[in-house]
């Protein structure tokens, strides 16, 4: 999602700078909302990459206490990150439907 998000924002740039009858077209569109809407999804997969990391951490020559510790961090981001998702999926289509409207 993330990379449709930029390729839209990179898109607009272009048309801003190159072809004006395209960025007539969508001027009118939340650009600073979509770019918003890139740094969260940005965020969130950083979060993702890193509990993937920590998940993926060998945990053999940690000492039980270090271990449970771990998989306690892990359990509590995932149900953060699973929070994070459902808002994200909100905002998107929140922005969505506000797109159509500016686009029609």
């Amino acid at each position: 999602m993330r990379k449709l998000v930029k390729d839209m924002l990179y898109n607009a740039k272009f048309a801003e700078e190159n072809w004006e009858a395209a960025f007539l077209k969508i001027k009118k569109m939340p650009l600073g909302e979509l770019d918003k809407l890139s740094d969260k999804l940005g965020a969130y997969n950083d979060a993702r990459i890193m509990l993937d990391h920590f998940s993926s951490f060998s945990a053999a020559t940690m000492y039980k206490e270090e271990r449970d510790t771990l998989n306690l961090f892990c359990a509590k981001e995932k149900i953060a990150l699973e929070s994070n998702k459902k808002l994200l999926l909100t905002q998107i289509r929140r922005f969505v439907k506000t797109m159509s409207v500016h686009t029609t």
